[in-house]
């Protein structure tokens, strides 16, 4: 499974960004997806951040590809003065 980009840049006024996977197998492959804190230790779905990706889990067939959509949710705004850090 390829990720199109190692980082994703989320503009503060854009409303979601897509990322796109690209399967080169010769076989289906099944992706579940998550933002979190960079905290190994934590549990994906007990882990809270302001963005939500979609679909969480796909199947993506061989020789085939899928996007998905990172959208900020709103929640707690971010940081204004510097950068904040997410990991996908």
């Amino acid at each position: 499974m390829i990720i199109t980009g190692t980082r994703v840049i989320y503009p503060a006024g854009q409303k979601n960004v897509i990322v796109k996977l690209e399967n080169n197998d010769d076989s289906a492959a099944l992706v579940q997806a998550w933002i979190d804190n960079g905290n190994p230790n934590a549990d994906p779905k007990y882990t809270k951040t302001p963005f939500v990706i979609t679909p969480p889990v796909s199947r993506v067939e061989a020789k085939s590809g899928q996007s998905l959509r990172i959208t900020f949710t709103g929640g707690e705004p971010l940081p204004e003065d510097r950068e904040s850090l997410f990991y996908f």
